[in-house]
């Protein structure tokens, strides 16, 4: 509910991870919110940082919100199925394989 306030009031974008539950992105007039992939996580040590790179990353590439949320999550996904913090930084190549499994973002 603060993210949802801040985003209004702010008249900006007020992203929220979710852990197991994926992340929401308050904002732009309307609510966005990714899914999981379908994983049994083994580390979850490096997720946020990974969620966090993927969702730059694809907004480096000039990807819109929805994108960038979706590659954000899938990012961390990934990360949660390696132990360690950097060994479990998923790579490029690994994200763009695994985005078809990733559910549809829902758009409120």
């Amino acid at each position: 509910k603060a993210a949802a306030e801040i985003a209004a009031t702010g008249k900006t974008t007020v992203i929220v991870t979710l852990g197991g539950d994926g992340a929401v992105a308050y904002g732009t007039g309307k609510t966005l919110t990714a899914g999981v992939l379908p994983i049994t996580p083994i580390d979850t040590v490096a997720a946020g940082d990974a969620f966090v790179g993927g969702f730059a990353a694809s907004v480096d590439r000039r990807g819109d919100l929805q994108a960038a949320l979706a590659y954000g999550s899938v990012a961390g996904g990934l990360a949660c199925l390696c132990p360690g913090a950097q060994p479990a930084l998923p790579m490029k190549v690994a994200i763009d394989k695994a985005l078809k499994s990733l559910p549809p973002i829902k758009v409120g």
